[in-house]
């Protein structure tokens, strides 16, 4: 009994041990895969370093060399009071402008090379700044850039497409583990082991994942880009409307003025009989009139600083004045040489073709998806009853006899129709505004040459005041006479600023590549 039990006892030791050796194995395969874990991690902080790094590149690249500068003077004249001239400055551009080509569209490129085009960082303006250095346009851009909340949304989707580029083309890993058999045999048929397992991607798959994901990065690059162009675009128009507004009060001014002027003239001429109680209401009527219209034009002041505020970002920054040259020479455009440019650099359009690329990518995963992948499996072990070890090895695979992914490849196959008719839908609706935007700026521009020519309407206003003048002078005329000459030619320039704003909402309009409405 002594002898059996000590045999028993001998044979649970021996268990024991075989059970402590397969624990310590089970450790060690955990500790190897928390060492692998741990370095994984150390390479994915390293990737995480990299793209930062990369990142960090594309930041100091900043988004100046985007776009073409457009070289305009700087000061604004301000017109005198007395005949209300829209004042020029020096130096005009000449000619029609080259639309900028701003984002590579290489569906191949690789992550790094995607990180170069987003919108510097390292160059933010401080928001205490005002609307940024000088307070020219250029300043302005820079902080719009740096600020606006849709650009940074956009980085931030652009980099997690990054990350996901860098996920999807991963291998799987292997599968490793311990193996047991026959545990509760009394030692007899034991058969401790270790297994390892593999599944093997066939037919390139990860490499068209990183292909698809590859496409998305130049899609949300253009995507980037429309809304680049669309803060540039909306800076600009509302930064001129601005000076537009600046203007107009500044003329109502001084035509609330001549109103006052009138009325006082109007109630001396009555004193003195010359006049009736019927020219001073006329000219309190017109008084008050120019009072409302000014009034106006103060409250239209305000709401154009307010929407440009909030486009650059900054929507607490106090009213400044600002500085541009509203009468610069104007600039004849080509509509088929611009309608070329546009097919060729319109980023809504090469994000549409983008878009039929990944899509048509897609449907091509899709087809090979059919082909299964291969799970490979082998186990390698100790066989207590016959004393030696022994192997086992699996290969298997599913036969896409049921399913080989025919409902993916036709949606997929649909959705790369769908893309291919979307590219001519926004290549029609590019058309579309065209004709209006570049309808508004050849009627306006027109305009402006009526106006400002050597015997447009301004040259004529201002000889006929002059005229006047003269005459007022000489004793010929009365002074109401004279103020009707003034107000004239006050209404004049107004209708001539008018006609300024329109040309140059739809000179940036045309300048952006007809993107605009970053807020919207």
């Amino acid at each position: 009994m002594d002898a059996k039990t000590s045999e028993n006892t001998k044979k649970s030791q021996i268990l024991t041990i075989r059970w402590g050796t397969a624990w310590c194995a089970i450790i060690a395969i955990a500790g190897c895969q928390s060492s692998g874990a741990i370095f994984h991690s150390k390479n994915s902080s390293s990737v995480v370093n990299v793209v930062g790094k990369s990142a960090e590149a594309r930041t100091e690249l900043g988004v100046g060399h985007i776009r073409k500068q457009i070289s305009a003077p700087q000061t604004v004249v301000v017109s005198e009071k007395q005949d209300f001239k829209i004042g020029t400055a020096g130096e005009v551009e000449k000619g029609p402008k080259e639309l900028s080509n701003p984002v590579n569209n290489d569906p191949l490129q690789a992550t790094a090379a995607h990180q170069s085009s987003a919108v510097s960082t390292s160059t933010q303006i401080s928001k205490s700044m005002g609307l940024g250095g000088d307070n020219s346009l250029p300043s302005v851009e820079q902080t719009a850039l740096a600020n606006h909340p849709g650009l940074q949304e956009l980085q931030e989707k652009i980099a997690a497409l990054e990350g996901k580029w860098l996920q999807v083309g991963l291998r799987p890993n292997t599968h490793l583990g311990f193996s047991g058999q026959q545990l509760y045999s009394g030692g007899q048929a034991e058969q401790i082991g270790m297994y390892v397992g593999q599944q093997i991607v066939r037919q390139s798959k990860l490499d068209w994942n990183r292909q698809i994901v590859c496409l998305e990065l130049d899609v949300a690059r253009q995507q980037l880009e429309i809304q680049r162009q669309r803060v540039l675009t909306d800076v600009r128009q509302n930064y001129y409307q601005v000076l537009v507004a600046q203007e107009r009060v500044a003329i109502l001014e001084r035509l609330a003025e001549i109103a006052t002027q009138a009325v006082t003239a109007a109630e001396s001429l009555q004193r003195a009989g010359e006049g009736t109680q019927i020219d001073i209401l006329r000219a309190t009527v017109e008084q008050q009139a120019t009072q409302v219209e000014l009034a106006n034009a103060q409250t239209t002041r305000e709401a154009r600083w307010s929407q440009l505020i909030a486009v650059v970002g900054i929507p607490h920054s106090p009213p400044v004045v600002l500085a541009a040259d509203l009468t610069a020479a104007t600039i004849e455009i080509e509509a088929a040489t611009y309608w070329s440019q546009l097919q060729q650099q319109s980023p809504e359009l090469l994000a549409v073709l983008a878009e039929r690329e990944r899509a048509q990518a897609t449907w091509q995963r899709a087809r090979v998806e059919a082909q299964p992948d291969v799970d490979v499996e082998s186990v390698v072990q100790y066989d207590q009853s016959t004393g030696g070890a022994n192997a086992n090895l699996q290969v298997s695979m599913p036969i896409p006899w049921r399913d080989w992914n025919q409902g993916n490849i036709q949606q997929t196959r649909s959705e790369w129709m769908a893309a291919e008719q979307a590219v001519q839908r926004v290549e029609l609706g590019l058309q579309q505004r065209l004709a209006v935007v570049f309808q508004d700026f050849e009627n306006a521009r027109q305009q402006i040459q009526a106006y400002r020519s050597p015997e447009g309407m301004i040259a004529n206003s201002q000889k006929s005041l002059q005229l006047i003048d003269a005459a007022y002078r000489a004793g010929e005329i009365g002074f109401l006479d004279l103020i009707t000459a003034q107000k004239t030619n006050a209404q004049t320039n107004l209708l001539y600023l008018t006609s300024l704003e329109r040309y140059w909402n739809a000179y940036w309009e045309l300048e952006g590549m007809l993107l605009k409405g970053s807020l919207e």
